[in-house]
């Protein structure tokens, strides 16, 4: 198997994970059930007593998998652009296990990534300096 293709095997198996757990939770949401806990299981709030950047992101892709766009956004503004770019390189590697000969897609693979790390940069210089 090349390493192209063991890489696209992870990353779609990641992402789908990752959107199949948030669509399962935000299904058990809808019916009463809610199985996140209700205090924070971020790090920096319980060893700092302090948010960080990521904080409300996992609340914020369940509520995207839900339908909740404006709460997903409120949680976090990094979950809206973050699941978009998990959705499109989930289809990207996913085509790329289809087509591995059709090498735009690497291209298309890079720039979703770097422009989903220069998001989290910018967030995190916003959350720690202008905020």
């Amino acid at each position: 198997m090349r390493k192209g293709k063991i890489f696209d095997v992870i990353a779609a198996g990641i992402g789908s994970g990752i959107l199949l757990l948030s669509a399962l939770i935000a299904f058990a949401r809808s019916r009463g059930i809610d199985l996140l806990p209700g205090r924070s299981i971020c790090w920096s709030i319980v060893f700092f007593d302090s948010p960080c950047p990521g904080c409300g992101l996992t609340r914020s892709f369940i509520a995207l998998a839900g339908g909740d766009w404006e709460g997903a956004a409120a949680l976090n503004m990094l979950g809206p652009p973050l699941f978009l770019a998990t959705v499109t390189l989930l289809l990207l590697h996913g085509w790329s296990l289809v087509r591995p000969d059709f090498h735009p897609l690497r291209v298309a693979q890079g720039v979703v990534a770097a422009a989903a790390a220069g998001l989290i940069v910018a967030h995190s210089f916003y959350f720690y300096v202008l905020r």
